[in-house]
């Protein structure tokens, strides 16, 4: 099963207002050719602006359809700033590792790909392979020396991580524990891409060590973890090796349970809640729906909704940047601003989340469709033998009501559509129709599933009822005794001066539309928490907002 190109498929509504918010903030002037460079090496991150600002303009250009203005400049300046051996920063003495500098070129390797993979330029592709085989390949014995201990890694560090400048078994390590395994992301796509089997020892060799380390006891960055696990997963895709998948699961749970946030953010590090970080959440989504895509399990497809929703909704600020927010659930019931922009990282893995949510509108299986999200959109799509153009309008994540015309179709075998209902959804409001009669349907794994032979002018109409209902804390260390509040995937919040206010019946919530609530006989309002992105920028830089109530 496979998503669809992003050429096949043309976005409108609320997916494309935040794409856009975020793609006009990655023009302005950090990251314009003469400033983008200058960071990585001063920093301590080689490759890893440049190489984020690439990747999120690359995916941002093809979700949306709108050229970069600076893209190819910055692609063409590129090899006047790297080294004698074909990447930036310091070339160490033989047997010693910067942990910061391969973390960095994993982004910068990602972007080169994904630009190649955008536009066939050869020439970001050599670039890419140079990286990985001057820089990365060398290390692939040191992995196994890579120090896991936690009396080996310091427990300070800011929120773009430093050097500890000590050298353990030939690592300079970074207060970013583990951000080492990060370019399993970037070597994989190069594997994916090129196969090249001289690479493929270094991969396992990663893996191996990775699946070794307590994440726990050393208290790895969290984002380090979930971007090794996209590295895991696109090798499960090439290998088939089911033991990868059941690793990724393994390790997913553990984060959900240990390290996920009450608004489906996350800890910046396992047992350290200071701080949440985009960067993470957007790999927590595409982990989410790489595991469903694989396994079919629909738990993980209604993390996505929420992580969506939830998370990387409340980080998306006003400017089109993406911020740092306080652990919701680790200390109190609320979740507030904490940076409000980390436009040094997580605006550009921003990007590339909501590229990503775009493309996951559809994913394709022979003769099957399957929509696991909904958006006001367009998709062509070949199957059934022949060549079909969906549009779909829906009132989702606020309403329970999708839309799903054909406006064309060559196809001349019969199809299965398949149409996403979360767990939460009441089977018995879920209604089906084709062209206002009702459909034969059948249920597999979270989906309404039905036999279509489309033809022009078919309109497939679901309805289900979104309801309220609260649910129990995600993470183990959350305050006890507390759950949230929710409109379908939304998680509702209350804005209010002061100490938190407790559990509201849910009779006495009175509904105002668009998933927004009043306590009855009170002011106090309940806003689904993703609605930051449209308060005043000043409003959204103070931001506090209660979202865990006492159940007692």
């Amino acid at each position: 099963m496979q998503q669809l190109n992003f050429n096949s498929i043309h976005i409108s509504g609320d997916y494309r207002c935040r794409a856009l918010l975020n793609f006009d903030r990655l023009e302005q002037e950090q990251y314009q050719p003469d400033k983008v460079f200058r960071g990585d090496v001063s920093n301590g991150w080689p490759g890893d602006f440049v190489g984020r600002t690439i990747l999120a303009l690359s995916l941002q250009a093809q979700a949306t359809r709108r050229e970069p203005k600076h893209l190819r400049e910055i692609i063409e300046r590129l090899p006047d700033h790297f080294n004698e051996r074909g990447y930036l920063g310091r070339v160490l003495p033989d047997g010693q590792f910067d942990e910061q500098q391969m973390s960095g070129h994993s982004w910068l390797v990602r972007g080169l790909c994904e630009y190649y993979l955008w536009t066939r330029d050869e020439g970001a592709l050599l670039m890419a392979r140079a990286i990985v085989e001057n820089l990365f390949s060398p290390a692939r014995d040191a992995y196994g020396t890579y120090p896991v201990m936690p009396e080996q890694r310091g427990s300070g560090g800011g929120a773009s991580g430093d050097l500890t400048g000590e050298l353990h078994g030939g690592w300079y390590c970074s207060t970013d524990i583990g951000c080492a395994f990060i370019p399993l992301d970037g070597v994989t796509q190069v594997y994916a891409i090129t196969r090249d089997e001289r690479i493929k020892a270094l991969i396992e060799s990663m893996i191996a060590k990775f699946q070794e380390i307590d994440l726990i006891g050393i208290t790895a960055q969290t984002h380090a973890t979930l971007t090794a696990l996209r590295g895991i997963l696109r090798f499960y895709e090439c290998v088939g090796d089911k033991a990868l998948l059941d690793s990724a699961a393994r390790i997913y749970g553990l984060y959900k349970s240990e390290a996920m946030t009450e608004n489906y953010e996350n800890y910046n590090w396992f047992a350290r809640p200071e701080w949440t970080e985009p960067c993470a959440v957007v790999d927590s989504f595409m982990v989410a729906v790489g595991l469903w895509k694989h396994t079919g399990e629909r738990e993980y497809l209604d993390d996505a909704h929420a992580i969506l929703f939830n998370g990387m909704g409340y980080e998306l600020r006003p400017s089109g940047g993406f911020g740092t927010n306080s652990c919701s659930g680790s200390k109190d019931e609320f979740v507030s601003v904490d940076c409000y922009e980390a436009w040094w990282c997580c605006v550009m893995r921003g990007g590339e989340g909501l590229a990503r949510a775009i493309q996951y509108l559809c994913f394709i299986d022979g003769d099957r469709v399957m929509l696991p999200f909904y958006e006001k959109s367009t998709l062509s799509i070949i199957t059934g033998g022949g060549e079909m153009a969906l549009e779909q309008s829906t009132t989702y994540p606020t309403g329970g009501s999708v839309v799903t015309a054909v406006r064309s179709s060559s196809s001349v075998r019969p199809i299965t559509l398949g149409l996403y209902i979360p767990s939460w959804v009441d089977g018995r409001t879920v209604r089906c129709m084709i062209n206002g009669i009702e459909a034969k349907t059948s249920t597999d794994g979270g989906f309404v599933t039905l036999e279509l032979s489309p033809k022009a002018g078919d309109r497939i109409e679901l309805r289900f009822d979104l309801g309220l209902r609260s649910e129990a804390a995600i993470n183990r260390h959350s305050i006890p005794g507390h759950r949230t509040l929710r409109h379908g995937p939304l998680i509702l919040g209350a804005r209010h001066p002061g100490g938190p206010i407790p559990m509201p019946e849910l009779d006495s919530l009175e509904h105002l539309g668009n998933g927004e609530y009043r306590i009855a006989g009170t002011d106090v309002l309940l806003t689904p928490i993703r609605g930051l992105v449209d308060l005043p920028d000043e409003a959204a830089r103070q931001d506090r907002v209660q979202i865990l109530f006492s159940a007692k």
